[in-house]
């Protein structure tokens, strides 16, 4: 099979640690045929592990799910279970001079629970028949990895040969929290496709007449409202920077008239949408735009300017700017609004999102006093369970009970509907 030799070639590559959450989120796959090949795909990898790379946080977390995959309803994923964890007991076992099946059972014990004696008798069977490629002295230190290899190896494991639809923003749509397709940007923040250098305020006003400059500083909101209807006449035509820049001019987007907000907002969201937008254009609005997304008759004006910003420049950055700018205000409102806006797009676009950081500010929001906020760290964790499964659950262990209850009433409300 091209796809398996595949994988197992590009595993060689990497390490246990950097394939685990996929690895994970595949053992929870709806099609049993992934199943399949991702638990007998870890008893490969596991094959040439050394007792040295195994350490006891991957061994809990791989023990943990294919305690799960044993008790499965098909047979073959139930085999292949058994084969990875009699592999893991012998890799674990082999110490010097020590038996290897007995140091094993001691190695896993803590993970094991309950197992019935069936199912263990198939653990130590395996245990006993598996051949340990790696040696215990071999160098535990692994190639960097490319980034394609990293790709591909993902891919391979967490994605079916299933034909799916692509809706808006090219995010597929999940077909439920067991599907486990993470798409996600744990590392630095991608590249930019479009990039500029920030203009001078003298070519900003070179786009725009005076009288149109000087009613959009007017105290009067008359004059500014018909100032932005001058604008539109000419705003397809003026680079994008120089519009922003020209909007955020006191009073900019934190202007008291909801009229001349609302159209401010819809323009900044025009002209996004027509683009090309490079980050230092988004700079101009985004902090702005983030403190009106609470607002209660501007605030979806702000959000659609937000997706439209995403889209034209990535989600990936715009999700770390809005966290940031949202949590540094100390504005609940908006706190809350960020986050559920982060959420649906998320739905929209994919999780195309710097993960561990959305993580940490769920947990803050999580945390916080007011139930808006907690409530809305509860929906984004909902929105980010169909593509990474049961492992994302795992990242919130050590919150409270309360909390925990919160979060496995939605994922399992997840799981109903998908």
């Amino acid at each position: 099979m091209p796809v398996k030799e595949a994988l197992d070639q590009v595993s060689k590559s990497l390490t246990l640690e950097t394939m685990l959450e996929d690895i994970l989120a595949a053992m929870d796959n709806k099609n049993p045929q992934i199943r399949v090949e991702t638990v007998a795909f870890v008893a490969r990898v596991l094959m040439r592990t050394t007792p040295a790379v195994l350490n006891r946080k991957l061994l809990k977390s791989l023990a943990v799910s294919l305690l799960r995959t044993l008790n499965d309803s098909d047979p073959s994923v139930r085999e292949n279970s058994a084969q990875a964890l009699g592999t893991a007991m012998k890799v674990v076992g082999e110490k010097a001079l020590a038996p290897m099946k007995v140091v094993g059972e001691k190695a896993l014990a803590p993970f094991l629970g309950d197992l019935d004696s069936t199912r263990m008798e198939k653990v130590k069977e395996w245990c006993e028949k598996v051949e340990v490629v790696a040696q215990p002295g071999a160098a535990a230190a692994v190639p960097k990895a490319v980034a394609s290899k990293t790709a591909s190896a993902k891919a391979a494991l967490a994605k079916p040969e299933i034909k799916e639809k692509v809706v808006n923003g090219g995010a597929k749509p999940p077909k439920g929290p067991e599907e486990g397709q993470r798409k996600a940007n744990t590392e630095a923040p991608a590249a930019p496709t479009f990039t500029e250098q920030l203009i001078s305020d003298d070519e900003v006003n070179s786009h725009f007449p005076d009288d149109v400059r000087e009613a959009l500083a007017s105290i009067n909101w008359k004059d500014r409202l018909a100032a932005l209807e001058r604008m539109e006449e000419v705003v397809d035509t003026v680079p994008v920077q120089a519009v922003l820049k020209m909007l955020c001019r006191k009073p900019g987007l934190k202007d008291t008239n909801f009229q001349v907000l609302k159209g401010k907002l819809e323009m900044v969201e025009r002209v996004v949408k027509r683009g090309p937008v490079s980050p230092c254009s988004a700079e101009c609005c985004l902090a702005d735009l983030v403190d009106k997304v609470g607002d209660a008759k501007n605030g979806a004006s702000a959000g659609a300017a937000l997706s439209a910003l995403a889209r034209s420049v990535s989600l990936d950055y715009v999700s770390r700017e809005v966290l940031v700018a949202a949590f540094a205000q100390k504005n609940p409102k908006n706190q809350s609004e960020s986050l559920l806006w982060l959420s649906r797009a998320i739905k929209e676009f994919g999780l195309s999102i710097p993960v561990k950081m959305v993580i940490e500010h769920i947990k803050k929001g999580l945390d916080a006093s007011n139930p808006a906020i907690r409530g809305a760290s509860i929906t984004l964790a909902g929105a980010m369970y169909p593509y990474m499964g049961r492992s994302l659950r795992m990242l919130f262990d050590g919150e409270k009970p309360t909390i925990l209850q919160q979060l496995d009433a939605e994922f399992t409300k997840l799981e109903e509907e998908g």
